[in-house]
């Protein structure tokens, strides 16, 4: 198969020449518009005999392995000014830790028992002194959510595709079940704070391929045309899921920001077809329409910020006042770091 390389919500890369891309391995994936998946929970309740054998007594997906990889790198003028979120007369201030901090907050609404088996990977790279940085997104993590395991790798190479890389074998280095959850997570993702609990209830409902908490205004019919990449129906019919909260539909791209099972991750990684800084919306597009299995929230469950003092995305999710939640995020931050 020949798939384009396009440029696609947050993923800037160069447009190049068509890539011929392998065939997708067997994977472990439900069809998202099957007979099998229209309401999962409720099939997979049949199939077990009408208990939901995933759930605890309460409802809640039961407690499994959760592992999320954040790549952190600084925020540069120059970058911000490419990437058209500063101009070149005023005084930018690189991001603080957005993604920690939500990420921070997120995670200290797993029930205890899923904190006890989650566990993130902090990847700083690029900064004067990666260690410190490190040090200081794993203490924000941790005063939130106790019960999370936090590791900083000290040695991850700059450049997003260099970093991608390390991350991805970070994550597989671990010891853990082929059912656990590995995230991939940039650090301009801001998450709302149900988002890794939806995730959760996502997997113990169906089996997707790849799952990303994002939704982009380019996901709709016609907003492709307009901003200059791929129209998103060209990639097939869309699949609509039912999830515990929301509704959940396939799309043709990650941005390098997704979840799948450790048994979906390891093959996909080893066939060079996980979507990757690279090449997203190619492998993206790739596998969906090979699995019809990649999917995202309606409505998202976040959204990438680089700043927070104004408007600048025009790729901000939908439906959640993401400005607002970082500045109050920011401001609970900078309040505990005052000395009393």
């Amino acid at each position: 198969t020949n798939v384009s390389r396009r440029p696609f919500a947050c993923a800037f890369v160069d447009r190049v020449e068509e890539t011929p891309l392998p065939e997708v391995p067997p994977l472990d994936c439900d069809r998202m518009f099957s007979n099998e998946t229209g309401l999962g929970h409720l099939r997979r309740a049949e199939r077990d005999g009408g208990t939901l054998s995933f759930a605890t007594s309460d409802g809640e997906p039961r407690p499994r392995d959760l592992v999320i990889g954040l790549r952190l790198a600084p925020r540069t003028r120059e970058r911000a000014i490419t990437k058209g979120i500063a101009s070149s007369d005023e005084n930018f201030e690189p991001p603080a830790f957005h993604a920690v901090l939500a990420l921070a907050a997120a995670l200290s609404t797993l029930p205890e028992r899923q904190q006890a088996r989650t566990r993130v990977v902090l990847l700083p790279n690029g900064f004067a002194n990666n260690g410190v940085k490190g040090m200081i997104a794993a203490t924000a993590i941790e005063s939130n959510a106790p019960r999370v395991r936090v590791d900083v790798v000290q040695n991850c190479p700059e450049g997003n595709a260099a970093s991608f890389k390390r991350m991805s074998d970070a994550l597989l280095e671990l010891d853990v079940d082929d059912e656990a959850i590995l995230v991939s997570l940039e650090d301009d993702i801001v998450m709302q704070p149900s988002a890794l609990q939806e995730l959760l209830e996502l997997f113990a409902a169906y089996r997707p391929c790849l799952a990303t908490l994002v939704d982009h205004p380019v996901l709709y019919a016609g907003d492709g045309h307009l901003l200059g990449v791929a129209d998103p129906l060209r990639y097939g019919p869309t699949g609509i899921i039912a999830g515990r909260r929301r509704h959940w539909r396939t799309i043709p791209s990650t941005t390098t920001t997704f979840a799948a099972t450790k048994s979906v991750y390891a093959p996909l990684w080893a066939a060079d077809l996980l979507p990757d800084p690279a090449a997203d919306f190619a492998k993206s597009s790739h596998l969906s329409r090979a699995t019809s299995s990649v999917v995202a929230p309606l409505p998202g469950l976040s959204s990438p910020v680089e700043r927070a003092d104004r408007f600048t995305e025009q790729f901000l999710a939908l439906y959640f006042d993401y400005l607002g939640y970082v500045r109050a995020l920011q401001a609970v931050h900078d309040d505990r770091r005052r000395p009393s």
